[in-house]
């Protein structure tokens, strides 16, 4: 039994070096630029956005992937009692905020704008969307955020 488990197992390894190898006379034509000249991992043979961003996320054929992104980021603006003045040394925290905005031009932003609970409901929301309107007022005309990138809640 030991001798036809071997020799069984001789004829096995045996027979996988068996193949035949067919040489190739000449080379191969190469059909297709298989270059990534925009250096995104995607072929130029498969690319249809060549103006990739360095360092973006693509799919298959090079084209950036687009995430809808909600994030929150709170301003501290005091506001006096009553009041939806927005004084000018709150500005450097807007700035910051046009320049993330100008960096990424299809952002847009709400602004909420809060009170104090003293008051009426009424006079108390009319308020807060006073201030947030305020803010909004001088990312638009201050620092060029277009209107229609900040909507104001109250």
């Amino acid at each position: 039994m030991r001798i036809l488990i071997l020799l069984l197992s001789i004829t096995l390894v045996g027979a996988c070096s068996m193949r035949d190898t067919v040489p190739m006379n000449g080379s191969t034509i190469q059909n297709h630029d298989l270059n990534d000249q925009d250096k995104d991992g995607v072929i130029v043979a498969r690319e249809r956005c060549m103006d990739t961003v360095k360092g973006a996320e693509v799919d298959n054929y090079g084209c950036g992937t687009v995430k809808t992104i909600n994030e929150r980021k709170e301003l501290k603006i005091q506001f006096a009692n009553d009041s939806s003045y927005l004084a000018p040394k709150y500005f450097g925290q807007l700035e910051e905020l046009s320049i993330f905005m100008n960096k990424y031009p299809s952002t847009k932003v709400t602004i909420e704008g809060h009170c104090s609970k003293t008051g009426s409901y009424e006079h108390n929301l009319a308020l807060s969307q006073n201030r947030a309107e305020a803010v909004t007022t001088v990312l638009s005309q201050k620092f060029s955020i277009d209107p229609s990138r900040l909507t104001a809640i109250g």
